[in-house]
């Protein structure tokens, strides 16, 4: 496995887990597809619907393209600043286009300790 994978994989784990630890439902490799995976959501309990949700969440296939190219698309609710500080907190180089519409790109270490969007 690509150096890069294994330490964008980190990332997202010590991210996530800082997020469940302010609320957030965080979780990697989460249903089949977005839809099936707000569907899983919504059986937990969780309105993906409602302004007050809390969750980052990316899919089979972003588990799959994060194991060919150390990159993966974050679907998420809740707080964008806080799940893209945390993210960047963990070493992960992010893009995110500034609206609830956009996913969170992960686009993988941050080289040389600075936060690069692409």
């Amino acid at each position: 496995m690509d150096d890069q994978v294994v330490r964008v994989r980190a990332g997202l784990r010590r991210a996530f887990t800082a997020l469940r630890a302010q609320g957030y439902t965080a979780e990697a490799n989460f249903g089949d597809c977005p839809t099936c995976a707000v569907a899983a959501l919504a059986e937990r309990g969780l309105d993906t619907a409602s302004s007050d949700s809390r969750y980052v969440f990316y899919t089979a296939a972003g588990h799959a393209q994060l194991a060919r190219e150390g990159s993966v698309s974050l679907h998420w609710g809740g707080d964008a600043v806080v799940i893209t500080g945390e993210l960047i907190a963990a070493g992960l180089n992010i893009d995110w286009g500034g609206t609830t519409l956009d996913l969170i790109m992960v686009k993988g270490i941050i080289e040389g300790g600075h936060h690069v969007a692409t």
